[in-house]
């Protein structure tokens, strides 16, 4: 089995534990924290933390994690699409 297949199981599960007991930053959903998504919102956006998870180290994935914050899929859905500034709400 390559390294990376081998490893990816414990990076997702790296990912999956830093979401656990945390919500969405806008509206406080956190009945199952495993859909939260992440926005990047400070510094450059060096990748997606989701498609990083088969090639990067957890290091390196946390790094990235801290640039962002958690929204369930709906807030993150209706910021990008009204480009809504997150300070602001959705009202």
């Amino acid at each position: 089995m390559p390294v990376a297949v081998a490893v990816r199981p414990k990076r997702a599960r790296f990912v999956l534990d830093y979401k656990k007991d945390k919500c969405c930053n806008n509206c406080g959903y956190k009945k199952n924290t495993e859909i939260l998504q992440f926005h990047h919102t400070k510094g450059d956006k060096y990748f997606s933390v989701g498609s990083a998870i088969g090639n990067k180290k957890n290091e390196i994935i946390k790094a990235e994690m801290d640039k962002c914050v958690l929204l369930c899929p709906n807030c993150h859905f209706l910021l990008h699409s009204h480009k809504k500034d997150l300070n602001k709400g959705f009202d």
